[in-house]
């Protein structure tokens, strides 16, 4: 099944529990009418489209397989430069500018579809339109920048280049996620049909929606179990709902270089709510002294970037629940503190780090350290025998750990010597 294909089946489903509701419950013909407008804008975007995110997905897939060959030729035979050789980049290269001209053409339907909704509706976000124009710029970026990574020589280049195919290849997968536009906005614009119909009994409603979802009656009056399929896609739409959001205008802010580096992005991004906000990308003043507990507000980010701060800690960021890439340059980040919830990779780039040491303790999954002024100060942080170490410092690999283990992994331009 495609990923980002979406479903009129869906659409279909609303609009079958929506006329259903409008049987038991009399509504204005007006709102009716509206919601009926916003269906048929939303199965009009699916159609024309269908051929787009379908094209996009094969992409994706092609994509993939190619990174995934490359990381398998550089696991058996230890080697970035037999990696970067195999890789097919020319083809990389095409697949990245296919999916930005098929968002361009994705973009021009969504444009059709906001005509169409109208700017009462739920479904009215122009603002969207400058965040897929944003992803497409990155991936137009990225699609250059691909074949200058495979002109390498040596194992360190290499490297780098594998290193840095993969950490931006976000801006390609990106791309064909934008295409996903929920179709359940319009439950926004049906909020007075439904708060009509709250007094129902959960478990009629529950059987009710199976069965529309199916495209089938009620049989003999029984109301059928949901299906697996059926439960899993509620537990996920209660995990999103879990997200607080507010108005990020309401925020009070108790650092104003956070605050700025905030709404500087939610502009960005396009972001009115703290649950619309997937990074943030904060430019200091050089030395200033930033506490990020803010940041703990935005329950959705992603990623999270910072140039040119003294840190006091990171453990504000541990209980964000997607948080899975924060990269840190030009900065001192004073204490690591207590990050054994997080996840994912950590990047610190001419970064003073106090307690390396508690490092070891975090949750991360990766850590790449570069251009550390004092190669020394990583030691009691790399003793810890769980580490999987690799330095690339000399231009040659030297690996320290079990390659096989599950340990976090840990690149650093720092030679084994001036370590130890």
């Amino acid at each position: 099944m495609n990923s980002f294909l979406p479903s009129n089946n869906a659409v279909g489903f609303v609009r079958i529990f929506l006329s259903s509701v409008l049987l038991i419950s009399p509504l204005n013909t007006s709102a009716n009418t509206d919601i009926e407008r916003v269906l048929d804008a939303t199965e009009a975007l699916n159609d024309n489209t269908v051929n787009i995110l379908a094209d996009a997905e094969r992409n994706t897939e092609e994509f993939g397989a190619i990174l995934n060959k490359m990381d398998e030729v550089e696991q058996q035979t230890d080697s970035a430069l037999a990696a970067i050789r195999s890789g097919n980049f020319g083809k990389l290269t095409l697949l990245a500018l296919d999916n930005a001209k098929l968002g361009e053409l994705y973009v021009a339907e969504y444009q059709t579809f906001l005509k169409h909704v109208g700017q009462d509706s739920s479904c009215y976000r122009p603002h969207v339109i400058g965040e897929f124009n944003e992803s497409i710029a990155k991936l137009k970026a990225y699609a250059a920048r691909v074949p200058q990574l495979q002109a390498v020589s040596s194992e360190e280049d290499a490297l780098l280049s594998i290193m840095e195919l993969n950490l931006k290849s976000g801006s390609f997968f990106a791309v064909p996620a934008m295409f996903h536009v929920t179709t359940l906005c319009i439950v926004g614009d049906a909020e007075p049909i439904l708060e009509q119909f709250n007094a129902m009994e959960g478990d009629v409603v529950a059987g009710f929606l199976a069965q529309a979802m199916q495209g089938n009656g009620f049989e003999n009056g029984d109301i059928p179990p949901l299906s697996d399929d059926m439960i899993e896609m509620l537990e996920e739409e209660d995990a999103l709902e879990a997200i607080p959001s507010r108005p990020i205008s309401d925020i009070q802010f108790s650092d104003p270089n956070v605050e700025i580096c905030v709404k500087d992005s939610a502009e960005m991004f396009g972001a009115d709510m703290t649950d619309e906000l997937p990074e943030v990308i904060c430019d200091f003043p050089e030395g200033e002294p930033v506490a990020l507990d803010d940041l703990a507000k935005f329950q959705a980010l992603e990623h999270v970037t910072i140039e040119g701060a003294k840190i006091s800690s990171l453990s504000s960021l541990s209980g964000l629940p997607y948080l899975n890439s924060v990269v840190i340059e030009n900065s001192v980040l004073s204490s690591v503190a207590n990050l054994s919830d997080m996840g994912g990779s950590l990047v610190l780039s001419n970064t003073e780090v106090i307690g390396w040491s508690d490092l070891a303790q975090s949750g991360f999954d990766t850590v790449n350290i570069e251009q550390l002024k004092d190669c020394k100060s990583l030691s009691a942080f790399l003793k810890n025998d769980s580490l999987i170490i690799t330095f690339v410092g000399t231009g040659e690999f030297e690996t320290l750990g079990d390659i096989d283990g599950n340990g976090m992994r840990v690149v650093t331009d720092c030679t084994k010597d001036s370590v130890f």
